[in-house]
């Protein structure tokens, strides 16, 4: 009988008389890498989605530190439907169709003192300096600028319909100085915020030009939650009989 010899290359393994070739180091790479592959697409996409979530739940609530908001106020987003008498049925309750519209503007305005301490002084944009605190209260003293800015919108519109009569002028030396500061600062306001979102229009048949749809419905900051949080940072001491706005 012949005895027959096998020559086993390194690459096969010799199992039992019978010679199996074992497949090169580059196939066994690549077979590995399939096998994980599937496994790490699935760890990617799992990743990708708790991001898609946890970035739609805190866009809901979120504290912004920027110069635009350097006392971390409370920002939450929601929707709300702009009101405007100009379209039929519907009540615009800061508008003179509403017999309590001066309580519904009053009910807005806030005008108090907010207090703020040396590391928020030292964190206000342009290192801006302000006063300290009245009295014997430490920190410092500031104006939150919505509040200032529904005052000024205020005082216009009292004046406006009272024909002057309720410009106090405010310690402005010139009659109407109070109001020709608001429309100055209020318009300042405006071109710094620059609002880029689009108004949506209909079609005038009778007058044949397109006019604006105020009745919209936008996402905007949450006032109430701001307003309140304003009243944690109230100061606590104030110069009678009133803060000069």
């Amino acid at each position: 009988m012949s005895t027959e010899y096998i020559q086993v290359r390194q690459d096969d393994e010799y199992i039992n008389g019978v010679a199996l070739t074992c497949p090169p180091p580059a196939v066994q790479r690549r077979s590995r890498v399939m096998t994980v592959l599937p496994w790490s697409l699935v760890a990617l996409a799992l990743a990708f989605y708790t991001l898609i979530i946890f970035s739609k739940v805190f866009s809901k609530t979120c504290w912004l530190s920027s110069g635009e908001n350097p006392l971390n106020a409370p920002i939450q987003w929601e929707e709300r439907t702009y009101l405007t008498n100009i379209k039929t049925g519907v009540f615009d309750p800061y508008s003179t169709a509403n017999p309590n519209v001066e309580e519904a503007w009053k009910a807005l305005i806030d005008t108090h003192i907010t207090t703020i301490t040396e590391e928020e002084k030292q964190n206000l944009p342009g290192h801006r300096n302000t006063a300290r605190a009245y009295g014997n209260e430490p920190g410092y003293a500031v104006l939150i600028e919505v509040f200032h800015q529904l005052h000024c919108l205020n005082a216009i519109r009292k004046s406006y319909y009272s024909g002057n009569k309720t410009d106090d002028n405010r310690g402005f030396s010139e009659p109407g100085g109070h109001s020709d500061h608001c429309f100055s600062y209020l318009l300042q306001t405006l071109l710094c915020h620059a609002d880029v979102g689009v108004m949506t229009t209909m079609w005038n048949t009778r007058a044949h030009v397109f006019m604006a749809d105020f009745n919209v419905t936008k996402q905007c900051r949450n006032y109430d939650l701001i307003k309140s949080w304003a009243q944690t940072r109230k100061a606590k001491f104030s110069p009678p009989p009133r803060v000069s706005m």
